[in-house]
């Protein structure tokens, strides 16, 4: 059955079912057919069923059918379909059933795809396969063909290139190895078409594919059946379809336009096409046609998408390669290659054999060379063309090989020698030395047929190592090399190729050879480049080889060399000849202040100077500084204006008004201006001044002079005093700035305009010395003279003068001062040498800066300053510059000494700044007479100079000097106000005054205040009779005075002196005093002039202290004897006295620390303050007694002590209730009376006892005066009452002792004791003791017995006395009481204890034994012990035996009882 009537055949059988109902369909045979399999299959496995295929069978074959019967139902029809006989559908495959559906029936793809993906029942069967399988011929794409052919193709392309290179490089022996293989047959069944038939491309089927996936469209397009090759199946019928297939042409547009959406898929085209040949290389943009010729559409797809795949590709990849190889296309060969060949193992050996046919090809085959991998190849290919190729190109492939190690030596030296080779051929070539030789070829041609003008050529141009390899390369002899060596070592060393130049020394192998070049250059050669490098040489490699002497010299070199290096380049040419004399050279730069070039010198030579090489030491250096440093501060000429316009009188002036200024006197003047290094002894100067010295000789010189015969001597020349102005032109006066110059010729004195020329005199050698201008103009011959004149006169009109080129840079100018080798010249330079800027004291800081010692540095400094100050009284000199320079140098002196850590200097430099301070005041004020700082340095000379200054009235100066020195002001501007007062200018002397004094911080202090004001005061209140005249601030002064005259001589005596000073003078003296005085002062002024109410209103108002009041007021009032006036102004001010009480109070007890107490008395009567008054009487009582005899003859004091006591006692008390209890303790209670003073209150009780005391005291003086004798008196004063409580102990033993006998003073003393409440016992004991040391042992018998007698005595007093008295006795040397005295006296005691304890003290142990064996045991035990210590200690065996015995027998009972 034919496929194309089966879609139309199955829904015939569709209708034909329902006419047939009653006949069983296909479906419901299948469906019992299912039952029956699933029946089956449960029988047969229950366990694990298999899958169902025939259930999965006609699944798919009903999907198909339903999706056919739904295609030819119209879009509208809803009804459900369902196939009777879907069986019909195994009669043909799924794609070529539903192939009819699209391009038979013309399905829509669309709806097509819609049924196939139902959701309800999906199918697996994809459309796109669908449409491909229909209308595209399969692509050959087999991995297995693929790999056989790869091999193939390596194996023919090695074969062509070995061909290839063994026509171009015959050289080379195989260089590719690789084996030819056959091609292989392809496997069968591909490439075969089956046998249905096919369709062709629709529109409808193309867009559908377009949507999908355009790679799969274009690729549909370039396989796509063409219309004319489909069988009649598949052919289109106008009849049955509406659409037309797609032919050629329209599938070559659709293409087109696809290749434009997948640029990369047409870039894979392109490519291929490119590699085959099948479009050019230089079709970069275009479109690719699918039917261009040669070749076909469908093959030419095979071959550009399947490359290997194919055996047609395969043939076509090795024909093209052959092409390629054959027409040296080497680009496409190579793409050929890399795309063909794939990841094959042989791909590298295929593309570096195709590289090396490409480089041997022709003259730029070296640019395929760089890319072989394989180095060893395209190392040899490279030698085998060397001649070949350029020699830029054969340099950079040799270069690369070189960078690639290599395994063959002999193959790695053969490209290294070319390399060389071709390297020094290269630079000869670059030189240009031989002409008409283009090529490295060439000059290898030309240097063994002219090898010496290769040489020279070779050397002018300074290629001394491209030389010694062209004399390597040509075979040259070794006569030539030493040449070449000596001339590139003095290149070398020339060129500051220092490395260099001692390799090329080092190259030597000889030795000798290498010390006899270096000694012949350095002797040749004196440039700072050949000796510095030649001189350290040969210290470094021939030091065993030279002498001392010559090693020393060689070391001194290298160190003057290495100062000069450090120089500008254009300065060497002036020090080089300094080299071998470091300190000269050194000296040189100080000379002509290249400061910052000694700096770098210094640094030079401390590097050098700490070994023992160079025979200079670091002391040399700092004498050098420390010289030049002095000379900088001389006083040196600096010409400061024109010796013609001095005087304006002169007939000179008229001369000069016709002459104009000269360029050259321009630039000579702006040049001395700015240029502070212009040389004295340099030619240029005399360049400079040559116009002004024409004019000069005009003008000045006198035809009368003549010049001595003989040079005079430098002692012979005339004396710097013998002339204050030049004594050639007689007009210049010599300064500070204009200095003194001396003719080396004729030895006058001359200023520096005069002294300008220099020239050759005899006994100076050849130093040009400076001479005056008559010398000059004497000596100078006529005809050159005449030649200089006109010289000058052009210079003057402005003809041919330039400035010197040394002059337009300050740095590189030419040197003043040249030292040399020669001793004397320098010796001769050094006396005429001087700094033109002098003095400077930057150029002497700067100088200083450099030397070792800082502190050192500062002392010199301190010096320089000395003597500068010496200079100061000079009128040539500038002061105020002078003071400036000292400043400086003392600011950087103390800034050396911080440096070099010298604290103890600072204050010299402290010192001395406060002393330049002082003197640029005095020099700022015109002040003649200055001293020098050595003279300040003196202790008190600053004072000394401030006081002469106030001697001579100089107030303000002495005042700034003052101020700078540190000194007190306060003595000038007193002196200052002093000098005013006394000259009545009172308003001036306050103000002067107002500046040293200030008021006091308290005015209660107790002084007087300063000196100044008390001088002030004494100086105001002076005489009436001398009194100053104020007649500048009171026109009426004297007037009054005359006034008060005219009173007194009328006969009017109150007109006293205290009056009369109610006037001006009297208020100033207050007005100072309220000012800056103290209470004190005022009062004391008050009361001299008996002022008395106004000082105590003043003490009163401004509450005084009291010790004011005191000094102040009271004493001077007493002793003026006005004391009673006093206290009568007192009582005037305040009859209460209550504001005066703390200061009567304080008065009472300065008078009476002073002793004063007759004034304290009467001052305490003025008071009424009866209990301090009775004190001082008890005071006169006391004071001054020596003896009982004289207490008895001032007894009346103690009677009115006793009246003023009871006066006390009879004023009414008021106490407070707190002070009730308390009776023996006084107060200070005011009384009630609010008219009472500020007294002294005691309790009644008090007061009775006190005059109880005086009443006992007054016994006690009566009763001790009637036994006191002449023989006891002392210088003691005699004890009394009025006494602390041991005095009155004191008191009452001696009333018992000094009776008949103790009773009869024992009463009084029992009195005494009872009285004041002191300790019997202790006033008995003392007693008792005295008894015993007067031997009076029947009166301490009676002292017992009063004791006894007494009742106050207690039980154990009388025991206590006689211990007392026995210790007393015992220790009394002689003894003053016998064996029965203490015997009888113990037996007084009553206590056995103490009997024990007097006998032990009385050394009677035996008795003391045998009353402590009496005792109680435990009281006997210690005291038998004590007993036989002491016998021990006594050495009385008998009683220690018995003491031992008796405490061996008692311990026992002893410790039983205890």
């Amino acid at each position: 059955m034919e496929g194309s009537g089966f879609t139309y055949r199955l829904p015939g059988e569709h209708d034909r079912a329902t006419m047939e109902a009653r006949t069983p369909t296909t479906r419901h045979l299948m469906k019992h057919l299912l039952k029956a399999a699933d029946h089956q299959r449960k029988l047969q496995s229950l366990s694990n069923p298999g899958p169902d295929y025939l259930r999965c069978l006609f699944d798919s074959v009903n999907k198909m059918a339903t999706v056919i019967l739904r295609c030819h139902k119209p879009e509208a029809d809803g009804t459900d379909i369902k196939p009777t006989n879907s069986l019909v559908m195994l009669q043909q495959t799924p794609v070529d059933v539903f192939s009819q559906l699209l391009f038979d029936e013309q399905v829509p793809p669309k709806r097509l795809e819609r049924f196939l993906q139902d959701p309800e029942e999906p199918s697996s069967l994809s459309l796109l396969y669908v449409i491909v399988e229909s209308c595209c011929e399969p692509l050959p794409l087999w991995s297995c063909f693929r790999n056989r052919a790869q091999v193939y193709f390596v194996s023919t392309a090695a074969e062509i290139l070995q061909d290839q290179l063994a026509r171009q490089l015959p050289e080379l022996s195989n260089p590719l190895s690789i084996v030819k293989n056959m091609l292989p047959e392809m496997p069968p069944g591909i490439g075969q078409r089956s046998g249905r038939p096919r369709a062709a491309l629709t529109s409808s089927t193309l867009n559908y594919l377009k949507e999908k996936n355009l790679v799969l469209a274009a690729l549909a397009c370039l396989s796509a059946h063409p219309p004319s090759s489909l069988t009649p199946f598949g052919r289109w019928d106008k009849k049955r379809s509406h659409e037309k297939p797609l032919d050629a042409k329209q599938l070559d547009q659709e293409f087109q336009r696809l290749l434009h959406e997948l640029p990369t898929f047409c870039r894979l085209l392109k490519t291929m096409a490119t590699i085959l040949h099948y479009v050019t290389d230089d079709c970069e943009t275009g479109s690719i046609s699918v039917d261009s010729e040669p070749w076909q559409h469908t093959h030419d797809a095979a071959l550009l998408l399947c490359g290997l795949h194919s055996e047609e590709g395969i043939k076509q990849a090795c024909t093209s390669l052959r092409v390629a190889v054959d027409a040296e296309r080497w680009n496409r060969a190579c793409k050929i290659v890399e795309v063909f060949s794939g990841n094959h193992a042989s791909l590298p050996q295929l593309r570096d054999g195709l590289l090396c046919c490409a480089a041997a090809a022709g003259s730029e085959g070296w640019r395929y060379l760089m890319r072989v991998s394989n180095r060893e190849l395209c190392a040899r290919v490279t030698l085998a063309r060397l001649r070949q190729w350029p020699l830029n190109a054969c340099l950079d492939m040799l270069e690369l090989c070189l960078a690639e190690p290599c395994s063959d030596h002999h193959l790695a030296t053969s490209i290294l020698n070319s390399y060389n080779e071709l390297g020094t051929y290269q630079k000869i070539l670059a030189l240009g030395l031989l002409e008409n030789c283009t090529e490295w070829t060439d000059v290898v041609s030309e240097s063994y047929r002219q090898p010496q003008v290769v040489l020279e050529g070779l050397l002018n141009a300074k290629e001394f190592a491209v030389c010694r390899d062209w004399l390597r390369l040509c075979g040259a002899g070794p006569d030539l090399q030493p040449c070449v060596e000596g001339k590139q070592l003095a290149w070398l060393i020339e060129q500051e190729q220092e490395e260099e130049a001692e390799q090329l020394l080092q190259a030597l192998t000889v030795p000798e050879e290498r010390l006899n070049i270096s000694r012949q250059l350095l002797q040749e050669s004196m440039s700072v480049l050949a000796q510095r490098f030649l001189a350290r040489y040969l210290v470094t490699s021939f030091a065993d080889s030279l002498t001392p002497d010559e090693l020393q010299r060689m070391h001194t070199l290298c160190l003057g060399t290495q100062i000069v290096w450090v120089l500008p380049r254009a300065a060497w040419v002036t020090y080089q000849g300094l080299c071998c004399q470091p300190l000269l050279l050194f000296e040189q730069l100080l000379m002509n202040m290249r400061v910052e070039w000694a700096a770098q010198a210094l640094q030079i030579f401390l590097s050098q100077l700490s070994s023992d090489r160079v025979d200079i030491s670091i002391h040399d250096i700092d004498l050098l500084l420390s010289k030049y440093a002095g000379h900088a501060l001389d006083f040196p000429y600096t010409p400061h204006k024109n010796v013609l316009s001095v005087s304006e009188d002169s007939n000179l002036t008229d001369e000069l008004s016709s002459f104009g200024t000269a360029p050259s006197e321009q630039t000579s003047q702006s040049s001395g201006s700015n240029n502070q290094e212009e040389p004295e002894a340099c030619s240029v100067t005399q360049t400079l001044s040559i116009p002004m010295e024409a004019q000069l000789k005009q003008m000045t010189f006198h035809l009368g002079f003549e010049p001595p015969q003989a040079v005079p001597a430098r002692n012979e020349w005339a004396p710097d005093t013998a002339a204050d102005v030049c004594m050639s032109c007689e007009r210049e006066r010599f300064s500070m700035f204009n200095r003194r110059h001396h003719c080396r010729r004729c030895g006058r004195v001359v200023c520096g305009s005069c002294s300008m020329h220099q020239m050759k005199v005899e006994g100076y050698g050849t130093l040009h010395v400076r001479v005056c201008q008559q010398c000059h103009q004497y000596f100078a011959n006529k005809e050159s003279t005449s030649e200089e004149n006109h010289d000058e006169d052009q210079s003057a009109n402005g003809l041919d003068y330039t400035l010197p080129e040394e002059l337009l840079s300050p740095e590189l100018s030419k040197p003043q001062w040249l030292l040399s080798l020669d001793t004397s010249h320098n010796q001769q330079l050094r006396e005429e040498f001087s700094f033109e800027q002098a003095p400077s004291a930057s150029l002497c800081l700067a100088l200083l800066k450099l030397h070792s010692n800082s502190g050192e540095c500062g002392h010199q400094l301190a010096m320089h300053c000395v003597a500068l100050s010496r200079t100061l009284n000079s009128p040539e000199v500038d002061r105020k510059l002078v003071i400036s320079i000292m400043k400086k140098l003392l600011f950087n002196a103390k800034m050396m000494f911080v440096e070099a850590g010298l604290s103890q200097d600072l204050s010299l430099c402290d010192s001395y700044l406060s002393f330049v301070a002082v003197l640029r005041i005095l020099v700022l004020a015109g002040y003649r007479h200055l001293p020098t700082l050595d003279q300040m340095v003196r202790p008190g000379a600053v004072t000394r100079l401030r006081d002469r200054l106030i001697e001579d009235e100089h107030y303000q100066l002495a005042v700034e000097v003052s101020t700078k020195s540190g000194l007190d002001r306060g003595g000038v501007w007193s002196a200052w106000g002093m000098a005013c007062l006394k000259a009545g200018l009172f308003t001036e002397a306050w103000e002067k005054f107002s500046r040293c004094l200030r008021p006091p911080l308290d005015q209660n202090q107790l002084t007087y205040g300063p000196q100044i004001l008390r001088d002030i005061v004494h100086n105001l209140e002076g005489d009436s009779s001398s009194q100053i005249q104020s007649t500048g601030d009171d026109p009426l002064a004297s007037l009054r005075e005359l006034e008060e005259l005219l009173h007194i001589n009328e006969g009017h005596p109150q007109a006293t002196v205290s009056s009369a000073f109610q006037n001006r003078f009297y208020d100033e003296c207050l007005r100072y005093l309220h000012q800056y005085g103290t209470h004190l002062a005022i009062l004391s002024f008050l009361a001299r002039h008996k002022q008395l109410r106004q000082a105590a209103q003043h003490a009163l108002d401004k509450h005084c202290a009291e010790e004011i009041f005191v000094e102040g007021l009271l004493l001077p009032a007493l002793q003026a004897g006005r004391l009673d006036d006093l206290l009568q102004h007192l009582f005037e001010l305040d009859p209460l006295l209550q504001s005066w009480s703390r200061m009567l109070v304080a008065s009472c007890k300065h008078l009476n620390r002073r002793g004063l107490h007759h004034s304290l008395l009467h001052i305490q009567r003025f008071m009424k303050d009866e209990v301090r008054a009775a004190m001082t009487c008890i005071g006169f009582f006391r004071r001054g007694a020596m003896s009982y005899t004289d207490l008895f003859r001032r007894l009346p004091h103690l009677e009115e002590a006793k009246t003023h006591l009871k006066a006390a006692l009879s004023e009414p008390q008021v106490w407070p209730a707190t002070l009730l209890g308390q009776h023996r303790r006084a107060v200070h209670v005011v009384a009630q009376d609010p008219n009472a003073p500020f007294l002294l209150k005691i309790s009644p009780t008090d007061l009775t006892k006190n005059i109880s005391t005086i009443d006992l005291q007054v016994e006690v003086t009566k009763f001790l005066k009637q036994y006191e004798t002449l023989s006891e008196s002392s210088s003691m004063p005699p004890h009394t009452l009025f006494g602390n409580n041991n005095v009155k102990c004191d008191v009452a033993c001696k009333v018992m002792l000094s009776g008949v006998n103790v009773e009869e003073g024992f009463g009084i003393a029992f009195r005494i004791l009872q009285e004041f409440e002191l300790p019997a016992l202790a006033v008995y004991v003392r007693a008792a003791r005295q008894l015993v040391e007067r031997a009076q042992g029947s009166e301490l018998q009676r002292l017992l017995r009063c004791v006894a007698e007494s009742g106050m005595a207690g039980p154990g007093d009388v025991d206590t006395i006689v211990l007392s008295a026995v210790r007393t006795a015992v220790v009394a040397s002689p003894a003053t009481l016998e064996v029965k005295e203490l015997d009888s006296l113990i037996a007084k005691m009553k206590n056995n204890n103490d009997k024990v304890k007097a006998y032990m003290v009385s050394g009677r142990l035996r008795s003391a034994y045998l009353v402590a064996v009496k005792l109680e045991l435990s009281e006997s035990v210690p005291f038998v012990e004590s007993i036989m210590v002491q016998a021990q200690r006594l050495g009385q065996q008998n009683m220690t035996s018995m003491c031992k015995r008796w405490l061996f027998g008692h311990r026992h009972d002893q410790a039983y009882q205890s």
